[in-house]
């Protein structure tokens, strides 16, 4: 074989090694629940079945289906039903190979979340699911987004349209303002926490975030920046990080295809018994 051919092969084994490379998925479940209580009657809403399933096992499935083959489920405290659900699961049949949990003795958040599960591989890629933000669709959600990750490499939140999750929540949504090509988004302006609607030009589709990521390892300077600034013990989302991203051109954004059910809300819980009453 050509010495050029040689290069060619090893080339190609590089890309493809490098197109794998996401090893590791966050899901968080270390949350207080606190507006579910009247359906949850104080146990995980994490463990809510849809369809005969706990959202718990559809989050660690969709890892599985996105090729994803270790999870991390990041419990609180009151959550040992979590804790004894996922003990003998991993390399199960639809399971990842490797789950483990780790504990957030306290809710600080998304942003700590993150940092906690970094410390399993600091210099990969993590992708996150949060277990309440569901989708029934022929592709899995977080495939879709690691898909933009491939070919960035950067950082990318997931998005839906904010009609869907208007329906979702039964509420106001923040409003990402940007431009959408096909399935992929580039970031104009991101809303603080807590701010909703936007401002779009006519004709535009309005987004807004949801519970589908993946963190690129050098997104972590602006996660510890934000997570430094805030006030000891106060809890911290990660559109403040994911702002600091953007204003250092390292996140993309990626418009996720299917049904899109919010279980944290009551509502929510209704809309997932139909999306997923055939299984």
């Amino acid at each position: 074989m050509s010495p050029t051919g040689v290069r060619t092969r090893i080339t190609a084994a590089a890309l493809i090694e490098r197109r794998f490379d996401i090893n590791r998925a966050l899901i968080p479940c270390a949350g207080t629940g606190s507006r579910m209580r009247s359906v949850t009657d104080g146990a995980p809403k994490e463990l809510l079945a849809l369809g005969g399933r706990p959202a718990l096992e559809r989050a660690l499935h969709e890892c599985w289906l996105s090729q994803v083959p270790q999870a991390v489920v990041l419990v609180g405290p009151g959550k040992e039903a979590i804790t004894e659900w996922v003990r003998g699961k991993a390399g199960t049949p639809g399971m990842p190979a490797s789950i483990t949990v780790m504990e957030q003795p306290s809710p600080r958040g998304l942003a700590d979340a993150v940092v906690r599960a970094r410390e399993l591989a600091p210099a990969e890629p993590l992708a996150v699911i949060l277990p309440s933000h569901l989708f029934r669709g022929d592709r899995p959600a977080l495939a879709q987004v690691i898909g933009t990750y491939h070919k960035t490499l950067h950082s990318v939140v997931g998005l839906v349209e904010a009609r869907a999750a208007i329906a979702a929540t039964r509420g106001a949504v923040p409003v990402v303002e940007g431009r959408l090509m096909g399935e992929e988004f580039e970031f104009r302006r991101i809303p603080d926490p807590g701010v909703v609607g936007g401002q779009l030009p006519i004709g535009a589709v309005p987004l807004t975030i949801v519970g589908r990521a993946v963190i690129a390892p050098d997104a972590f300077q602006a996660i510890d920046a934000v997570l430094r600034a805030a006030p000891p013990e106060a809890e911290v989302d990660l559109v403040p990080a994911f702002q600091r991203m953007l204003a250092r051109g390292q996140l993309a954004g990626r418009l996720v295809r299917g049904r899109f059910v919010d279980l944290s809300v009551p509502e929510g819980y209704a809309d997932g018994q139909e999306a997923f009453a055939q299984g």
